[in-house]
This record gives C-alpha cells, structure tokens and sequence, in this order.
C-alpha cells in the first residue's frame, strides 16, 4: 500500500511540475511483473484490512453479548424477587431473551467461522438479531 502512495505522490508531482513548465528527468517504466507485485501488495493489504475490521466487529460483538448476559441475569433476579402477573411477565421476557441471545450468539459463530468477506453479508443478519434483543431487553426493563 506504500508503494501505491508512492507511486500516487511521484504522478501527482509530475502533472504538477509538467503544470508549472517544471520537467523531471524521466523515470523507469513500470513492467508488467512491477503492476502484479504492486496489485499483489495492495490485494494483501485490503485482505488485512478486511480481517482486522472482522476480528474488530467479532470483539465488540462478544463485549456486547457479555453484558447482555449479565442483564438477563439482572432480570432473572428481578423475576425470582416478583409477585403474581409482574412475574408471569418477567419470566416471559427472560425467557424470549435467551433464546434471542442464542440466535445471535449463532450468529456471531457463523460469522467468526466465516472466511473471506462473507462475514459482512451475515453481519445483517445478527445486527437485526441484536436490535431485536436490545428491544426486547429494554420492554423487560421497563416493566
């Protein structure tokens, strides 16, 4: 990728210089094997980049999960402590909780078994999961 900014600024100079009347001394021309290490170099680095951005969702993914997990218990100790139809409901939402963290949780594993950029498409899947949870979670709280 340094070698593409390199090659950007050594352009971006001379159509300036060329601009100005200025002339450089002409330069080597690129062969055929120069643009595929290049294309090669620059298909590594989107790669990296790729996979960094993954492992950076897959982390955040599991944070958040984490701390669902210590609100469904939250709600669990709410639940055991209430009385009469304040419990039915509690239970109730703890209840679809689960297996709402469950399915994201399947999800979040798909992804991380996911190779290449096939994980992007399936991080629709447990963002939708995840705000359904979210709002679950947040219905349980308030009531």
């Amino acid at each position: 990728m340094n070698r593409s900014l390199a090659l950007a600024l050594a352009i971006a100079t001379a159509l300036g210089n060329a601009a100005c009347g200025k002339t450089e001394p002409p330069q080597q021309k690129a062969t055929v094997q120069d643009v595929k290490k290049e294309a090669k170099e620059l298909a590594a680095s989107v790669n990296d980049l790729a996979r960094q951005t993954k492992e950076a969702f897959v982390a955040n993914a599991e944070k958040e999960l984490a701390d669902m997990n210590g609100k469904i218990e939250d709600l669990k100790s709410r639940a055991s402590k209430a009385q009469g139809e304040a419990k039915v409901k509690l239970d109730q939402a703890v209840a679809q909780l689960e297996r709402q963290r469950q399915n994201a949780t399947e999800k979040l594993k798909a992804i991380k078994d996911a190779s290449g950029d096939a994980w992007q498409d399936m991080r629709a899947g447990f963002t939708s999961a995840w705000e359904e949870m979210k709002k679950a979670y947040d219905t349980a709280r308030e009531s």
